[in-house]
């Protein structure tokens, strides 16, 4: 088995003579996760960068269940054996599931415009 090396993983610090390990948020300048990170600066753009963040989430949420009824959709089509009610059952979930996963896009572009348009405006 072929071990790769994972050095890049830690960064060094000088100070320990270089062998120690150091803090990578250290490293960095300071890590900061969370709603935190919307706390400081132009209070402006961090309020889009937060509506935006709400927005990836939900907009993953959404597609993910289109998903899911896709595949639930395909499946009673496919097992429902000759049976028109199944199937058309399967259709109609198909037909949902692709009008959601298009509504969810077209929710987050147009929130995605509307921040961009708006965080550019300087007041």
């Amino acid at each position: 088995m072929k071990q790769i090396p994972l050095s890049f993983l830690v960064t060094l610090n000088a100070a320990d003579g270089g062998g120690a390990p150091q803090d990578p948020c250290k490293a960095l300048g300071g890590c900061v996760s969370g709603i935190d990170k919307y706390n400081g600066g132009d209070t402006t753009n961090n309020i889009f960068d937060f509506i935006l963040s709400i927005s990836n989430f939900l907009t993953y949420i959404a597609v993910g269940l289109a998903v899911l009824f896709l595949i639930l959709g395909a499946f009673r089509m496919i097992t429902s054996n000759g049976d028109d009610a199944q199937y058309k059952k399967g259709v109609q979930t198909l037909t949902w599931a692709i009008g959601g996963l298009v509504l969810a896009i077209i929710a987050y572009s147009i929130v995605y415009l509307v921040s961009t348009i708006v965080g550019n405006l300087k007041i």
